[in-house]
């Protein structure tokens, strides 16, 4: 990703919120996206259709036709509104422990 405009952070109520008046959402998750971590030497890319969030564990599940992937330990979620012609950037960030992991996603 490339410099960031606008930062909006959002609890997770919020961002359930945000993602009820999505039409049509696309969700899509790619390690080319994630940073530090992930091997150069292969990629993924997932595309969901639906969200569920619990609040009670802070839990973000996305769910396609395919697959799942589902966050615990959501702290907030960062909306980076920095390309319209890709779709928006959102980061979800979450602890374990003292550790903290940061996500980065795209809605499309």
């Amino acid at each position: 990703m490339e410099e960031e405009a606008e930062l909006n952070v959002m609890s997770l109520s919020e961002f359930s919120e945000y993602c009820s008046k999505q039409v049509s959402p696309s969700y899509i998750y790619s390690t080319e996206n994630q940073g530090d971590g992930f091997t150069p030497s292969a990629s993924m890319v997932m595309r969901f259709n639906k969200v569920i969030i619990n609040l009670k564990p802070n839990r973000i599940c996305f769910i396609s036709d395919e697959s799942n992937l589902i966050f615990d330990g959501v702290k907030e979620v960062q909306m980076l509104n920095n390309n319209p012609a890709i779709g928006k950037f959102f980061r979800i960030i979450c602890s374990c422990g003292a550790t903290e992991y940061t996500h980065t996603m795209i809605l499309d």
